[in-house]
């Protein structure tokens, strides 16, 4: 039954009405906070506060228009495999301010280390969030309908055990780092536990699997592609700039774990 799309097809409110209105209105409410965190980053008060509930209305009102808007308008429905996609979202976005309250009681982070920062250009960085968005409203428009890729094919059954290790990835991959470092960008020691002793950069690879399982679901290989595309690029810059870091900072026993562990993203690929 969870399987069969034609019962969800038929069964959808979206088929009747799809509420532009309130994904507007959760997308604009989204931007106003986005902008307003910007703002008031440095307002102690406002951090402690407002910031997590302000943190989940971004995510929430983000994601809806990557996954369940551009679904919503081509495919015609939201139920069953988009809605479960968005929670996949939701958790994978929020895995880092559930790990900080696990690991310090606390989601509030440290003032930003400016010895780490890692400089990437504004078009860098645009290039990436644009092939990001441009590839899952991509994927929505050229999966087949879902009533065909909705099933138990190979497709779905490989992006499930990609979604799983994107999931396994990003949380022990946050939960090694912020139980052995300060913060996630600036650690104090080199991390060779969990994920870390497969890959160096578990983090970004997870991003890279979801993205990738999202598009083999909907058999959108072409937006694949480009997903891909765009994040390596962005990906090489920041790996190359943070591995200069911490060979800098670490020396010779960063370099000996560089060493060890060739893999950057996903263990045993690349």
């Amino acid at each position: 039954v969870v399987f069969n799309s034609s019962l969800w097809m038929y069964a959808s409110w979206a088929l009747i009405f799809w509420p532009w209105q309130a994904a507007l209105l959760v997308g604009a409410g989204a931007c106003f906070l986005a902008h307003k965190r910007y703002t008031r980053w440095d307002d102690r008060k406002y951090r402690t506060r407002a910031r997590d509930r302000d943190a989940l209305i971004i995510i929430a009102g983000a994601l809806l228009w990557l996954i369940l808007v551009p679904l919503g308008h081509f495919q015609g429905y939201v139920e069953g495999f988009p809605a479960i996609f968005y929670g996949v979202y939701c958790a994978f976005s929020m895995f880092e301010r559930m790990i900080r309250m696990r690991v310090y009681g606390k989601t509030d982070t440290s003032p930003e280390d400016k010895d780490w920062a890692l400089p990437v250009s504004r078009a860098t960085w645009i290039g990436f969030v644009g092939s990001v968005v441009v590839g899952h409203w991509l994927a929505a428009f050229e999966s087949p309908p879902l009533v065909e890729s909705w099933n138990l094919g190979w497709q779905t059954k490989v992006a499930a055990v990609m979604v799983l290790a994107a999931l396994a990835l990003k949380y022990y991959g946050t939960y090694f780092l912020l139980k052995f470092s300060k913060k996630v960008d600036s650690p104090n020691i080199v991390v060779p536990f969990g994920p870390y002793r497969w890959v160096r950069h578990p983090i970004y690879g997870s991003s890279i699997l979801l993205f990738s399982a999202f598009c083999l679901a909907l058999r959108a290989y072409g937006s694949m592609a480009l997903i891909l595309a765009g994040c390596l690029f962005y990906y090489e810059q920041l790996v190359q700039r943070e591995e200069e870091l911490l060979l800098k900072h670490f020396g010779e026993e960063y370099g000996s774990y560089k060493r060890s562990v060739t893999k950057k993203y996903v263990p045993y690929l690349y």
